[in-house]
C-alpha cells in the first residue's frame, strides 16, 4: 500500500480535481445547451485521460471489489438527460477496438452513454477517494487505474473524438439523421457558454 504522501501528492491532487470538475458538469444539466455541454468536455476529457497516466503505479490492497456508490438508477437518470441533449447527434459510428488486433470492426456508439459510463467510474472514485482512510484511498486509486486500462480510458478517446467534431464543425447531422462534412464556423463557440458547467462558483 502507498503511503500517505503518495496518496496525497500533488499529482494525484490534481487527478482528484478535474474528476470532480467532470462529474460537477454532469450533475449540472438542468437547463443546459448542448454546444455549452460539448466544449467544456472537449476540456475536461484530456485532463481525466493526463491525469490517471501520471498517477502513481498501486496495488490493490484488499481482495473483494471496492465499494460502489453511483446508484443503477442514478446511472439511468444520467444517460436519460444527456440522451435527451444529445438527440439525434447522440449515436455515431467508430472502429471497435478489441484486445484482438486483428479483429477490428466498425460499431455504433452512444455519446451518453459513454459520457455516463465515465461518469460511473469517475464518481465511485472520488466517492471512495474522498472517504480519507489510507485503504480506502490507496485502493480508490488502485481500482480506478485498473478500469481505465481495460475499459474507461478507451470511451475516453473516442467520446472525445466525437465531441471534437461536434464542437469544431467538422460534423453534422444531416435531416435524415446522418452525417455529412461541413467548413468549421469562422465565429466558433463563444467562451461565455462554458460558465456554470463544473466550475465553482464565488
Amino acid at each position: 500500500m502507498l503511503k500517505i504522501d503518495q496518496l496525497t501528492s500533488k499529482g494525484v491532487q490534481n487527478y482528484v480535481q478535474v474528476c470532480t470538475q467532470y462529474c460537477a458538469c454532469l450533475e449540472q444539466l438542468a437547463g443546459a445547451e448542448a454546444s455549452a455541454l460539448y466544449l467544456r468536455l472537449v476540456e475536461l476529457l484530456p485532463g481525466l485521460y493526463r491525469g490517471n497516466l501520471r498517477l502513481p503505479k498501486v496495488t490493490l490492497r484488499y481482495v473483494q471489489d471496492p465499494e460502489r456508490f453511483v446508484t443503477e438508477k442514478q446511472y439511468k437518470n444520467l444517460l436519460r438527460q444527456l440522451s435527451a441533449l444529445t438527440g439525434p447527434r447522440d449515436r455515431f459510428p467508430f472502429i471497435n477496438y478489441p484486445h484482438d488486433v486483428e479483429r477490428l470492426a466498425m460499431a455504433d456508439a452512444s455519446v451518453a452513454e459513454l459520457l455516463s459510463d465515465i461518469y460511473l467510474e469517475v464518481k465511485d472514485f472520488v466517492s471512495l477517494y474522498g472517504t480519507g482512510t489510507l485503504e480506502d484511498m490507496n485502493d480508490a486509486l488502485a481500482e480506478n487505474q485498473d478500469t481505465f486500462r481495460q475499459e474507461w480510458g478507451l470511451k475516453v478517446l473516442t467520446v472525445l473524438n466525437i465531441l471534437h467534431l461536434y464542437c469544431f464543425g467538422e460534423a453534422s447531422s444531416s435531416p435524415a439523421g446522418g452525417y455529412h462534412h461541413e467548413e468549421p464556423s469562422p465565429e466558433g463557440f463563444d467562451a461565455s457558454e462554458l460558465q456554470g458547467f463544473g466550475t465553482e462558483t464565488e
